[in-house]
């Protein structure tokens, strides 16, 4: 019996889905497989995890975050997950992202400041990011060059180390990540924790390419939105860079590392 078997098998169990459900798989997801669930006239996004995660936040944990910000208007509603953490079902929503139109910076860039404003803001009880910690984990997946990855993270942990972590934040806005339908709803929180707000800005640039130019556009946005200058933010994001490019380049090593 395949994955997809296994999971209708699931889903045939539980007492509110309907006989003749229909599950299609959808594409993208590097550690789980998604579905659109429709059963009778509802319809539900699945994800069927697969591999090992490279998040602290353990998926029950994740579902609780994601069912408080659903009520706030952030995220979509999520409405069940396994007993085995395997399997988690939100309602779907038709979302049109960023991500579905070309690149202007008069769209996209106040969006992203909107976007990063609107979750900085949020007050919700959250765990501090491990970063220190989450580096190693990726680092024990690592087989090849463990000594450049080790100086690598010794020449940076001390910006991490003295930066201030007092604010939540999402860590993985890409445009594809921020809806402008549903409007206001953001994507795959599974990586949101109690950090660094100029560390959120700057996890931001790198997954969206963003120029020098564009840097400092959505540096200007988001100060005049927040009450700092654009000069202050820009520093402090610049400053954050080196960080946010080692946990991503971490991130994807070791990853390639697990599909290898």
């Amino acid at each position: 019996m395949n994955g997809a078997e296994q999971l209708e098998t699931y889903l045939q169990n539980l007492s509110w889905v309907s006989a003749d459900f229909k599950l299609s798989p959808l594409k993208g997801g590097t550690i789980n497989h998604n579905y659109k669930l429709q059963s009778d006239t509802d319809c539900y996004l699945v994800k069927n995890f697969v591999g090992e995660e490279f998040v602290l936040l353990t998926r029950n944990d994740s579902f609780a975050l994601q069912r408080k910000l659903a009520e706030l208007g952030l995220a979509p509603e999520p409405v069940h997950i396994s007993d085995d953490d395997l399997i988690h079902i939100e309602k779907w929503c038709e979302i049109e992202t960023l991500n579905d139109h070309m690149f202007t910076a008069d769209l996209h860039l106040p969006l992203l400041a909107d976007s990063l404003t609107a979750v900085h803001n949020v007050s919700v009880k959250v765990d501090e990011l491990p970063l220190l910690a989450q580096w190693q984990r990726y680092l024990n997946r690592i087989e090849k060059d463990q000594s450049y990855w080790q100086q690598r993270i010794n020449n940076t942990a001390h910006l991490w180390m003295q930066a201030k972590r007092d604010c939540f934040c999402h860590h993985d806005l890409a445009f594809e990540h921020i809806c402008l339908s549903p409007k206001g709803i953001l994507l795959d929180w599974e990586y949101a924790a109690r950090s660094n707000r100029y560390f959120d800005i700057a996890n931001a640039v790198l997954v969206n390419q963003l120029s020098n130019k564009h840097i400092k556009l959505l540096c200007g946005y988001y100060g005049r939105q927040n009450g700092l200058s654009e000069a202050s933010v820009l520093r402090q994001v610049i400053g954050m860079l080196p960080v946010a490019q080692l946990t991503a380049d971490l991130w994807y090593a070791a990853a390639e590392q697990q599909t290898d």
